[in-house]
Parts: structure tokens; C-alpha cells; sequence
């Protein structure tokens, strides 16, 4: 995690198993966030020509989820 700010990182196939995580996110994860990427995709009919981007903020740190290809990606900032 050579990202300023970058506090946890996960990385989730497509049948939500944990590939990699480090920092403050654990493989336990893996299915919470691949589950909420697959809701946020049927809220758009147009989602199928680009994954969705999920933000979940607090006050001392944000979550950014989305996919790259097969997989899911869910990265954990702090913020500035």
C-alpha cells in the first residue's frame, strides 16, 4: 500500500472469495462488499456498461468499492 491515505485493501473473485487483502480489511469482508456491488449494479438498467463505484464515508475515512473485470476491488482511504 504504497498510496498516500490507502489504510486496507481487498480483492474478491466472482464467487466473492478473498484473493488478497491488507491493511484494515479482511478477507471476512470479501462477501459483504462483493454482495453490495452486485445490489448497486441492478439499481441501473445501464449498470451492464460500467461497473458501479460505491462510496460509504464517515468522518474519518471513506470506502471505495467497485470491479475490474471478474474482480471486486474495495479500497479504504482515511481521510485527509
Amino acid at each position: 500500500m504504497q498510496t498516500p491515505n490507502v489504510i486496507g485493501v481487498l480483492c474478491a473473485d466472482s464467487g466473492a472469495l478473498p484473493l488478497c487483502y491488507r491493511g484494515t480489511l479482511h478477507s471476512s469482508a470479501a462477501a459483504v462488499v462483493s454482495q453490495l456491488l452486485s445490489l448497486a449494479s441492478t439499481l441501473d438498467s445501464e449498470s451492464s456498461l460500467s461497473p458501479p463505484v460505491i462510496t460509504l464515508q464517515s468522518a474519518k475515512s471513506k470506502l471505495v468499492i467497485t470491479k475490474e473485470g471478474a474482480i471486486t476491488v474495495a479500497v479504504h482511504k482515511a481521510s485527509q
